[in-house]
């Protein structure tokens, strides 16, 4: 069976006649092939941050908090299985789990760094 890589598409909320600012709102969409996608409201100058999950671990409490989804923030770390993304109100209280495999960790960062930004809903 082939493994489906992750992959991660920014776009943007502003209509095509409004200019795109580093504090404009966007969407992070995680997606793993056609079977699932995550979708993550955030700042498009708060996408560098993720490069930060690197250093961030559940256990240790570093977590980085990172955008929303269903209107709940979501929790992002590096743990043995991957880069794991909880949405829900902390670390503790989640409703949704999401695991992206170590094996695709840095084609994922790659993916999220070269993302070009699309306008509307991808």
């Amino acid at each position: 069976m082939k493994s489906l890589q992750a992959t991660a598409y920014l776009s943007s909320l502003l209509g095509s006649d409004e200019v795109l600012t580093s504090d404009s709102d966007v969407i992070l969409n995680v997606a793993k092939g056609k079977e699932w996608c995550l979708t993550i409201y955030c700042k498009l100058c708060d996408v560098n941050l993720l490069e930060k999950v690197r250093e961030a671990r559940w256990v240790d409490r570093t977590s980085i908090q990172f955008g929303s989804c269903l209107g709940k923030p979501t929790w992002w770390s590096l743990e043995e299985q991957g880069i794991v993304i909880l949405v829900g109100s902390d670390t503790e209280l989640w409703e949704v789990c999401v695991t992206i495999p170590l094996d695709e960790i840095e084609i994922f960062l790659n993916d999220l760094s070269n993302a070009p930004l699309e306008l509307g809903f991808k």
